[in-house]
């Protein structure tokens, strides 16, 4: 009897003394738990490369893409989506579907990242003195030192899609105000009928203001430019002006 009474009065000492947590403070604790491993994650994360089909990321690339069978494809735009962007920022990359070449902006002009090999080069005018050019206007255009044929280049340009011009500009002398631009132009009936090698861009052209070596921008030529035809040299301004200017060298670019 004295024994039974001892367990039965031992058994609610041992339950008092049973650590038991409520439930509340269960989740709370699990919850902790969690955000620690998450931040650890993020914080080992953080300090390491991520890769791609790649366990052993290279620790100098942020991303690290490893791949056999695909490639990386930057957003493809057009020139006019291009220039649409606001601020771009260095570095930014993009596709020109316009050029059928890659883009990266630096202080918010694209250049070029695939530099094609120039197939070509003909030389229009070299060695022209500062000579006269007058009644330059906005319409019509005036053709540079009108009825003189030197000026005017016969070109196959069957396997050309690209062309640009190259200037070296002297002795030039603008109105106030004045501006001049000009650009090349293409005939297939030997000078009856003249366009632009460029016809939606009226180009390749080029604005000249000052002395010195200038260049165009590539611009994709038609295909109607693209067999035998004879180029010229025109000008136009916005005003009508009689401007001096001279060419140590002017010439075509074409690939």
């Amino acid at each position: 009897m004295n024994s039974s009474h001892l367990l039965k009065c031992n058994k609610p000492n041992a339950m008092k003394n049973t650590l038991t947590l409520p439930v509340e403070p269960k989740r709370i604790y699990a919850f902790v738990l969690f955000l620690m491993l998450c931040s650890f994650a993020l914080t080992v994360a953080s300090a390491q490369s991520v890769g791609i089909n790649t366990l052993t990321p290279d620790p100098a690339a942020a991303l690290d893409i490893q791949s056999t069978t695909g490639g990386l494809l930057i957003p493809r735009m057009t020139t006019a989506e291009a220039n649409a962007l606001v601020n771009p920022p260095d570095g930014l990359m993009i596709y020109n579907t316009d050029l059928n070449n890659s883009m990266m902006f630096v202080q918010g002009t694209p250049f070029e990242l695939y530099n094609r090999t120039i197939t070509s080069t003909a030389p229009i005018l070299s060695g022209l003195a500062p000579s006269v050019w007058v009644g330059v206007n906005l319409n019509p255009i005036v053709e540079l030192i009108v009825g003189v044929d030197l000026q005017r280049l016969q070109l196959d340009l069957t396997n050309v899609r690209e062309m640009r011009i190259v200037a070296n500009v002297t002795g030039l002398t603008l109105t106030t105000g004045s501006t001049l631009d000009i650009a090349l132009q293409y005939s297939t009936d030997n000078g009856a009928n003249w366009s632009y090698l460029n016809g939606a861009g009226s180009g390749p052209g080029l604005s000249i203001s000052a002395n010195g070596l200038v260049s165009t921008p590539w611009v994709t030529i038609d295909a109607a430019a693209q067999q035998d035809v004879q180029l010229r040299v025109v000008g136009t301004s916005n005003s009508i002006i009689s401007v001096q200017v001279g060419f140590g060298l002017l010439m075509a670019e074409m690939r």
